[in-house]
């Protein structure tokens, strides 16, 4: 199991106690519990968003994931200490993006992912229900503030390029994050997703644990961690159908376009 083999038992300190299966569990009461719970919320948005750059790195040679980030910052603005990324490689500007129908609709679900996985975690872990736009807006503050600024500026500027296409529009801007939720909202997913993000969640408390405390905190799962996780998750889509399911709403938004591609080249006649 991911990160599990990494946890060291060191019985000098009391926060820390091993169970029946050899596992560290932390005693939460050395640390806030919004503290850690923000963690969890943050990981259950960065892993949204590994889905699917997954899935598409499966399919495209010509890019892979770096990194995934999950930093604190204990003087930002928001209730919502924790921010991070997702680092896939090499970075493509926008303009070209909008050329390259594979990898546009990739994006369209990627910058989506993030936000509904968040707002799943508030559902099925804190048993709360939030709106979409309560983390996919353009204020600071939430989490999904550079994904909603990215998705509108790739809309802009595929505009430009193409024009206004109404039934993309429409499947992007008014349908796309209910085909997303459709797809994972499953029980057992949630259940596979929960304890591959708790066992994250206890690797960077355990580091943290061991970390000189600043107002700041910033922790990066890179090079073979990075492909254990990559591979367990993968193994989870797969396993709940939702890989199969993210690549097949792919490829419609694909096909829409091209359509559109199409229609823009003829008009120029």
């Amino acid at each position: 199991m991911f990160f599990r083999f990494l946890l060291k038992i060191d019985d000098e300190l009391p926060d820390r106690v091993r169970n029946d299966a050899g596992i560290f569990i932390f005693d939460y009461k050395y640390f806030n519990m919004d503290f850690s719970t923000d963690l969890l919320r943050l990981i259950w948005h960065e892993l949204g968003h590994l889905a699917v750059d997954v899935i598409e790195t499966d399919h495209i040679s010509d890019s892979s994931v770096a990194e995934i980030n999950f930093s604190y910052f204990q003087d930002a603005i928001s209730n919502e200490k924790w921010g991070g990324f997702v680092k896939k490689v090499p970075s493509i500007k926008f303009n070209k993006l909008v050329e390259d129908s594979n990898k546009l609709s990739f994006a369209y679900i990627c910058l989506l992912s993030g936000c509904i996985l968040e707002k799943a975690f508030y559902k099925v872990i804190e048993d709360k229900e939030i709106e979409f736009e309560n983390c996919f807006n353009s204020r600071n503050g939430f989490t999904g503030n550079g994904d909603f600024k990215c998705f509108n500026e790739i809309g802009v500027i595929y505009r430009k390029q193409f024009g206004n296409r109404e039934e993309l529009t429409k499947l992007i801007h008014f349908h796309l994050v209910d085909l997303i939720t459709e797809q994972i909202y499953k029980e057992k997913f949630f259940s596979d997703l929960g304890n591959l993000s708790l066992n994250i969640r206890n690797r960077i408390l355990f580091i943290y644990n061991e970390t000189p405390k600043t107002n700041n905190f910033e922790f990066s799962i890179i090079d073979d961690e990075l492909q254990e996780l990559i591979s367990e998750l993968r193994q989870i889509l797969k396993t709940n159908g939702i890989y199969k399911s993210i690549k097949n709403l792919q490829k419609e938004i694909m096909s829409k376009i091209e359509l559109d591609n199409k229609y823009s080249d003829s008009q120029e006649f």
